[in-house]
């Protein structure tokens, strides 16, 4: 399993991943979302690492950017095989 500092690394285009809420207070049942990843923003100095996704929130259509650093989890990856 991935730690979670490098999680963030494995992302791919087409993954269904669960990101961590920053407007959700820590006693909110609801802190989490799940995303379909449908662009990925490079880090400027090191192309190779994810900086910010762009993403499709599953439950409601609403699209967004988020900080790498918010992905969780890895629910399903589309490059599965």
């Amino acid at each position: 399993m991935a730690l979670a500092r490098e999680l963030f690394l494995k992302v791919r285009k087409g993954d269904v991943v669960s990101i961590k809420d920053p407007l959700k207070p820590l006693n909110s049942n609801h802190r989490y979302f799940i995303a379909r990843v449908i662009y990925i923003v490079s880090s400027p100095r090191n192309p190779s690492f994810n900086s910010i996704f762009q993403v499709i929130e599953i439950n409601t259509g609403f699209i967004s950017y988020v900080n790498a650093n918010l992905v969780c989890e890895i629910i399903n990856s589309s490059n599965r095989r």
